[in-house]
């Protein structure tokens, strides 16, 4: 039986090398530059699944020094200062 919208082969496979790249560029990232890799997560919220509170704890197990929000200091979107994240 043959379902008229169903993905071909071809179509699975080129999925399949998408998601491969997307996870390539962002194991990339977050090896040579982890800051600017948790900076464009807390960026992306609400993503649905990790909240910006695990979020941060995990960027602080990896070593990523996370400041917390300054009145003086913060913009609306996380930035990279001084090697850290400021929220």
């Amino acid at each position: 039986m043959h379902v008229a919208n169903s993905p071909g082969p071809w179509q699975i496979q080129w999925v399949a090398a998408a998601f491969g790249l997307l996870a390539y560029q962002s194991a990339w990232l977050f090896h040579y530059h982890p800051v600017e890799h948790y900076a464009a997560l807390f960026n992306n919220q609400p993503m649905g699944f990790y909240s910006i509170d695990v979020l941060g704890r995990d960027a602080v197990r990896h070593g990523v020094k996370v400041l917390l929000p300054d009145i003086n200091k913060s913009d609306v979107r996380c930035t990279v200062e001084d090697g850290a994240a400021r929220q």
